[in-house]
């Protein structure tokens, strides 16, 4: 299938570049594993939050 979106596929580009650069930012200061602990569980948070927004609870069709 391939990447047949452009702007989906910019936006996970710059997405992706936005997390790493933060999260490189943050090793500074943070242990690696309180940081591996934080990215994970704010991962988990904004995927239920976005599936939430977007109505995308299972049996809702």
């Amino acid at each position: 299938m391939g990447l047949t979106r452009p702007w989906s596929t910019l936006a996970a580009m710059v997405g992706h570049t936005a997390s790493f650069s933060i999260l490189a930012f943050a090793l500074r200061f943070v242990p690696v594993g309180l940081a591996s602990a934080i990215w994970s569980d704010a991962g988990i948070v904004h995927v239920m939050a976005l599936a939430w927004t977007l109505n995308l609870r299972p049996g809702r069709g």
